[in-house]
């Protein structure tokens, strides 16, 4: 590793990845807990149970495709020392907590049939919120202008169907 490349690591492969695990885990597993003890609290009754189980593997499916798209770009640019910014990264700037907080942890609440799971993915972005500054200013830090247009051009988690991507 040149000191070019050990420059711009400022921050791990995992990133802030971890910090939200650890925060959104814990209530998942009670989310899970209490669906599962008591069902009658938590049930979405508005939907039929088929539907909802369909509904919530599509999501899965979605989010664990877009993850591994994302992944694969990702391990591409970090071993590279590189910024990425085409692809999946081309619609949104954090696309692996994008698969996790739209649409897996959404699709298993779903596809549970629990409120109290789906809502797992609102404990994650909140987490999430509160904490990718940390991993802009490393990004910033090691990239600089390129990362401050990227930044400017492109949404954080939530693609805008209207702009053209990178």
């Amino acid at each position: 590793m040149d000191a070019r490349t050990h420059k711009k690591r400022t921050m791990s492969r995992w990133g802030i990845g971890w910090k939200i695990i650890a925060v959104s885990a814990p209530y998942a597993v009670v989310a899970i807990i209490v669906s599962l003890f008591l069902p009658e609290y938590v049930h979405i009754d508005v939907i039929p149970y088929p539907w909802m189980v369909s509904a919530g593997g599509v999501l899965v499916i979605m989010g664990v495709l877009f993850l591994v798209r994302a992944a694969r770009e990702f391990n591409t640019g970090f071993n590279q020392c590189r910024l990425v910014t085409s692809g999946v990264y081309g619609h949104v700037r954090n696309p692996i907590y994008a698969a996790w907080i739209l649409f897996i942890i959404p699709g298993i609440g779903v596809a549970l049939n629990s409120w109290i799971v789906i809502a797992t993915a609102l404990v994650a972005y909140v987490c999430f919120r509160w904490c990718i500054r940390e991993e802009e200013i490393a990004l910033e830090k090691a990239f600089g202008d390129e990362y401050r247009g990227y930044r400017e051009r492109v949404p954080r988690l939530v693609p805008n169907p209207f702009r053209e991507p990178l």
